[in-house]
């Protein structure tokens, strides 16, 4: 499908909560649960905060709740790379380039804590239902679901169900539009070594301003 256009969670924020309080005649459509196994491709857009600009990137991403993991390749628009390794309950900022690699354990950026589970817009008291809006010429709806820290948010295309982009509200605004996602891929386009975590990655502290949010 043709990559959508990037809808800013900030203002989806207002949408939802605008939508919740209209009161509408006919219950909204149930919150989407994730395939076990999914890898997507996307572009993304960073907000900025009072230590780094707004950012553009490519992003990469390969999810196995089997183990579970996420891991998560973003590439700027100058070629610097980073990976977001999350694997059991530990997070790491990985630069395979030059081979450094931190553990993560802000509680507002990390912490000690797994991937989102297929289910989790589905659990809680917490997910807004956010009407069909247009992305790029396809109408996608959303779900948006704020935790003790941060909002998330996930869109489909209506009728197909497609994914259409990835947000979270976290420090910065983040922004992930879909252009191509494959459930269930097989070994060949998924295999679990996406998830091995490199020798020179520590389960300890070795950097306490580690994080997973900027280039």
């Amino acid at each position: 499908m043709t990559a959508p256009t990037v809808l800013l969670l900030a203002a989806v924020i207002g949408l939802a909560a605008t939508a919740a309080a209209a009161a509408p005649s006919a219950a909204p459509p149930a919150a989407p649960r994730w395939d076990e196994k999914f890898m997507f491709f996307a572009s993304a857009a960073q907000g900025a905060d009072k230590e780094h600009i707004a950012s553009v990137m490519s992003t990469q991403v390969f999810y196995d709740w089997s183990i579970p993991a996420w891991s998560q390749v973003n590439t700027n628009n100058v070629g610097a790379t980073y990976t977001i390794l999350n694997v059991g309950t530990n997070t790491w900022r990985v630069n395979t380039g030059n081979g450094t690699c931190c553990l993560c354990t802000d509680p507002y950026s990390c912490g000690h804590v797994t991937p989102a589970s297929p289910d989790w817009l589905q659990t809680g008291n917490t997910t807004v239902y956010v009407p069909p809006v247009d992305m790029g010429g396809v109408q996608c709806e959303g779900w948006v679901k704020s935790a003790d820290v941060a909002v998330f948010g996930w869109w489909t295309r209506v009728g197909t169900h497609e994914p259409c982009q990835l947000s979270w509200l976290l420090g910065t605004t983040a922004n992930m539009s879909i252009s191509f996602y494959r459930a269930a891929p097989s070994e060949a386009l998924l295999p679990k070594s996406v998830f091995d975590v490199p020798k020179f990655c520590k389960t300890v502290v070795t950097d306490p301003n580690c994080g997973i949010s900027h280039f």
